[in-house]
């Protein structure tokens, strides 16, 4: 029996996943400042990973036109989990959507362009459904990835910066506190299970 080697040359693009979520695409800088890129980051630290899991139950519902590759058509809003606290961030919540999960990372396309309104400064999806494009699935465990990362990144900094100006074992509960408030974020938001 012989021990043959695998070889697989096919170009695998390596996508700087860090870069996207801090950095703004050249599409985007026209349309969001860094302030508010800031905090949309912000907002998908602590909303992401159920985005995520939201995004990853809605594309298995196959489409009509080519269920391959695309989920079935829904507003942004069906993307967002049902919970007290995501109600507080919807506004925030569907910004975070459309200018990252649609035009950074490409998870979602619209199917029609939505209505902007240059004098009211908006852009309305009510009318405009968005579908998983499943070419870019995979890019959802990436970001999960990332999203640990800067949290350990943050629970890290915080505890570093706590341990050397606070007394005795202060420390202890910051970093008890930073993954009370990851954990609490990342897995108490239920899916949207109806309406799919």
């Amino acid at each position: 029996m012989k021990n043959y080697k695998v070889v697989d040359k096919t170009d695998n693009l390596k996508t700087p996943y860090l870069k996207i979520i801090l950095c703004r695409s050249e599409l985007v800088k026209s349309q969001v400042t860094r302030c508010k890129w800031a905090w949309l980051t912000l907002i998908e630290l602590l909303f992401g990973m159920s985005l995520l899991n939201s995004i990853k139950i809605i594309s298995t519902v196959q489409s009509g036109y080519n269920p391959k590759r695309f989920s079935i058509e829904k507003h942004l809003s069906i993307y967002i989990p049902s919970s007290r606290l995501t109600r507080c961030f919807k506004g925030s919540i569907l910004e975070l959507l459309y200018y990252k999960y649609h035009l950074s990372y490409l998870l979602l396309k619209s199917a029609e362009p939505p209505y902007i309104s240059d004098e009211e400064r908006v852009i309305y999806c009510s009318r405009t459904r968005f579908f998983v494009d499943k070419d870019y699935i995979t890019g959802i465990f990436e970001l999960q990835k990332k999203y640990d990362f800067l949290w350990l990144v943050i629970n890290v900094t915080t505890t570093t910066a706590a341990y050397c100006v606070t007394p005795e074992n202060m420390w202890i509960f910051t970093s008890l506190a930073i993954e009370g408030i990851r954990r609490f974020f990342m897995h108490s938001n239920p899916l949207p299970l109806t309406n799919i």
